[in-house]
């Protein structure tokens, strides 16, 4: 019976022995990792900085193209509301507004579509690069 106490207690002891060593792996093992995630998070986060200014200075240009076109078409639609009246008349007035859209609209068909591609692909890059 002496034995068998004996071999409960070497076996207790050796239990909390290892316990006690797994919890001080542990403990480095939840320090060396969480060094490494916050490094790596960092990183990450510096990444999507740089790629949120890109984004900001796109949609910035953006709005200023929005707001140039706006006005445009309002200047556009007051002066055809002025000369509407007598088109034939005017025909110069109308050439000359119509050249003047074609050259500050015209080419911003072409921009727009390719500035939300631009957007898009950068925000593809930031969020779903590996």
């Amino acid at each position: 019976m002496r034995v068998l106490e004996t071999i409960a207690r070497s076996g207790a002891i050796a239990l909390a022995v290892l316990c006690l060593i797994l919890g001080l792996c542990g403990a480095v093992g939840v320090w060396f990792v969480n060094r490494q995630a916050t490094d790596v998070a960092l990183k990450a986060f510096g990444v999507i900085d740089v790629g949120v200014g890109a984004v900001e200075a796109g949609v910035g240009r953006v709005d200023e193209l929005v707001a140039n076109s706006r006005t445009e078409v309002r200047q556009a639609a007051e002066t055809i509301g002025t000369v509407g009246a007598k088109a034939q008349a005017n025909k110069p007035v109308l050439d000359a507004l119509t050249a003047r859209l074609e050259t500050n609209l015209g080419p911003l068909l072409i921009v727009y579509p390719s500035l939300a591609f631009l957007l898009t692909c950068t925000i593809w890059l930031i969020l779903f690069r590996s």
